[in-house]
């Protein structure tokens, strides 16, 4: 971590936690995640401050298959909605670490002098595969369609816990001291742009073989209507916004991947024995304005657990 902090945002980790169930062209989930971002205006630790984020959602999916000409031309429709509920704090620095530690309780301090903003959205996400001979596949998918979030800004993030304890029908956690001054609750609300993603994707069939070596390929090109606006100033922007993959899985067990991830390789390897399937991931992510800018690696490993149908 020390070595990645530089002027602007950064992030430090991420935990998704999820479960999810399918039947048919059904599909029910409910996610949260935890992001904990860095800010700095000069890369210094001393300047460096945190921001801590919660997002929980609860999705409902609905997809079916139309086979116009059966094993040569088929079409994938699906569609989903998901209640999304975030959660964020202002930057909190060093010093303001400091003081709370300091502090005869510091749950207590954090709760009368900290803001923190909350809200809710129903962002709905459209998608189409067609799906061709030998193994083609061509992709699109909208999202963040509805991405309105309504939401509140509260001047002490105790009122917020408050509410939230109230709402699971439990007592607060927060008791304002006598001194403590007037609670300010401000709404506002912020839209999310929708995004419109291409890709192409080539599963090639090796016959019997396919069950020892099953070979993928895909290209993605993400958000085309940020990149057409771009490129009117930019003839590289295309960069930023490609994806290109291989997975090769043997015996059905190991998959192995890598990657071009708008910019930067990325690598890969899955094991799946049976109920359980562990991911793991190494790659870049740009945090700059332009390719080189800021980049930083990142791990991450994932944990399924469950039976596909």
């Amino acid at each position: 971590y020390m070595g990645i902090i530089t002027a602007g945002r950064g992030e430090v980790v991420t935990t998704d936690v999820a479960t999810s169930f399918t039947g048919g062209g059904f599909g029910l989930g409910l996610q949260v995640q935890e992001q904990l971002h860095t800010y700095s205006t000069d890369g210094q630790m001393t300047s460096d401050k945190l921001i801590a984020e919660v997002n929980a959602a609860a999705t409902v999916g609905l997809g079916f298959r139309l086979d116009f000409i059966p094993d040569i031309l088929s079409v994938d429709l699906g569609a989903s909605a998901r209640f999304t509920y975030k959660a964020y704090s202002d930057r909190i620095g060093a010093n303001e670490i400091i003081n709370l530690m300091n502090s005869d309780d510091p749950a207590q301090k954090f709760m009368a002098e900290q803001p923190i903003a909350a809200g809710w959205a129903v962002p709905i996400d459209v998608g189409v595969n067609v799906n061709l001979p030998i193994g083609f596949r061509v992709s699109a998918v909208a999202k963040d369609l509805n991405g309105k979030y309504t939401m509140n800004t509260y001047s002490r993030s105790g009122d917020w816990l408050n509410e939230m304890a109230e709402m699971a029908g439990a007592e607060g956690f927060y008791t304002p001291a006598p001194t403590d001054p007037a609670s300010v609750i401000t709404p506002l609300e912020y839209t999310v742009p929708w995004t419109l993603d291409l890709g192409l994707g080539w599963v090639p069939s090796l016959g019997g073989f396919g069950k020892v070596l099953r070979p993928s390929f895909s290209f993605d090109l993400v958000d085309v209507v940020k990149l057409m606006e771009e490129m009117e100033t930019d003839e590289d922007a295309y960069l930023n916004h490609i994806k290109l993959g291989a997975e090769v899985k043997l015996l059905s067990m190991v998959d192995v991947r890598a990657g071009l991830n708008k910019g930067y390789i990325s690598l890969g390897v899955g094991v799946d024995l049976l109920v359980i399937h562990v991911d793991a991931a190494y790659y870049w992510r740009e945090f700059g304005a332009e390719i080189g800018d800021k980049p930083i690696d990142a791990l991450t490993v994932r944990f399924n657990l469950g039976v596909d149908g």
